[in-house]
């Protein structure tokens, strides 16, 4: 299982364990802090919402939740999460402003083929079009003011992959010949 399947099953069974008793995160927060666990709820929602927390954390929150048992179904969670999915690049408006931003294919997998390239980088400069390249996983902007014109002119059969400096995500490029698996 790679570090992606696991935060998003950390994520999941805590956010589900809270659905299932009806409660919230300022519940949570209450009986955590009952147990003596120093927490704010913006640091609660944060460790929920990335899923990067530890072990003893994890205890501390099924401890507050009432939970005696606690099952850990790893492949059935993991066959959930690995069927691939192939699509188009997502283009929506942007929410920064005017313009419109691409949402690129990535994938946490570094592809079997492909020369991976950091983004931003000097090397692709910032354009000063109204599209942005975006990653599809953290929407970090890589290619600022690029449109789809000047994606499909820069790497059109090369085969570049644009690895996001924020997540790490490998995004594919359009134009490029590698095909990045989408997540979702």
């Amino acid at each position: 299982m790679d570090d992606y399947i696991a935060l998003q099953w950390l994520k999941g069974t805590l956010k589900g364990e809270l659905q299932k008793r009806g409660l919230t995160y300022a519940d949570l927060l209450r009986r955590l802090n009952a147990l003596g666990v120093e927490e704010t709820e913006g640091g609660l929602r944060n460790k929920l919402a990335r899923g990067t927390f530890s072990a003893v954390y994890l205890c501390q929150c099924l401890e507050a939740l009432g939970i005696k048992n606690f099952k850990i179904d790893l492949v059935e969670f993991v066959q959930a999460q690995s069927t691939p999915k192939y699509g188009v690049v997502v283009t929506k408006k942007s929410p920064f402003g005017s313009g419109e931003v691409v949402y690129l294919p990535w994938s946490h997998n570094k592809p079997q083929i492909g020369t991976v390239i950091e983004l931003p980088s000097e090397n692709y400069a910032d354009r000063h079009g109204s599209y942005s390249q975006v990653c599809g996983n953290c929407e970090w902007v890589l290619l600022p003011g690029w449109s789809v014109e000047d994606a499909l002119t820069t790497f059109s059969n090369t085969d570049l992959v644009a690895k996001c400096y924020a997540c790490k995500a490998y995004n594919g490029l359009l134009g490029s010949k590698v095909k990045v698996e989408i997540e979702s």
